[in-house]
């Protein structure tokens, strides 16, 4: 086949010509291709760690909300109503669309749809007795987003990528 396409090349003297301008066609959109692959997966690490923050942010946001035994090296979100502990945290999904329409806003985030947020709150028992392998005050969470791909001059169907993150509290000293 290589042999027929040199022979054909080196006999006729305008189709190199031809045959160069499709190479350099199929080589361009093999870029295009690779540039955007990359665009894709840098928009959805923006959107993954702004996502990260808001959970971080969210963690934070209850920590007034936790009672932490430093000496036990563990928390948990409850409160003791009079009579007996119930589980209390402030995390819902409108202070996580918040942040992240914030960071839309101010440009951190570009280009995407978020279709979903899901998370998950594991709050431990209030006293485990073992504090070294009991299970720790964290949240976990899912977004679902659409990234909007273009490729040979045309915007095809967005690509749904689903991002997951864990936030987990813990004593650093």
């Amino acid at each position: 086949m290589i042999k027929i396409l040199k022979k054909r090349i080196l006999s006729n003297k305008g189709f190199s010509y031809v045959i160069l301008s499709v190479l350099m066609i199929v080589i361009l959109l093999m870029g295009v291709a690779i540039f955007e692959i990359i665009r894709i997966n840098i928009q959805a690490a923006a959107v993954r760690d702004k996502f990260e923050d808001a959970i971080i942010s969210m963690c934070v946001e209850n920590y007034s909300e936790m009672y932490q035994p430093i000496r036990e090296s563990h928390a948990s979100s409850y409160a003791f109503n009079g009579t007996r502990w119930e589980e209390r945290h402030k995390a819902n999904e409108q202070y996580i669309r918040t942040y992240l329409n914030k960071a839309m806003g101010a440009g951190e985030i570009m280009q995407c749809e978020i279709v979903s947020i899901s998370f998950d709150v594991d709050s431990p028992s209030v006293a485990p007795t073992d504090t070294d392998t009991a299970k720790k005050y964290a949240v976990s969470g899912s977004i679902t987003i659409k990234v909007p791909y273009r490729f040979a001059w045309q915007e095809l169907a967005p690509i749904s990528l689903k991002l997951d993150v864990k936030s987990q509290w813990r004593a650093m000293f």
